[in-house]
């Protein structure tokens, strides 16, 4: 999962995980985290708790 995972830094992502989905930018992929940055937040998730994840196109202004 993780090699999957790196083609998504630095892209606009929703991350489904066993406690919810999270939409934001993919900013960094670590050997079990990865972080989110959404609405000037960082947002950690373990990668054991994801189960998908999909490139989003970006929200219009």
């Amino acid at each position: 999962m993780r090699q999957l995972i790196e083609r998504f830094i630095g892209k606009e992502v929703s991350v489904a995980s066993i406690v919810g989905t999270l939409r934001g930018v993919l900013t960094e992929l670590s050997e079990n985290a990865v972080l989110i940055e959404c609405k000037g937040n960082v947002q950690v998730i373990n990668v054991d708790y994801i189960y998908s994840v999909k490139e989003v196109k970006p929200k219009k202004k």
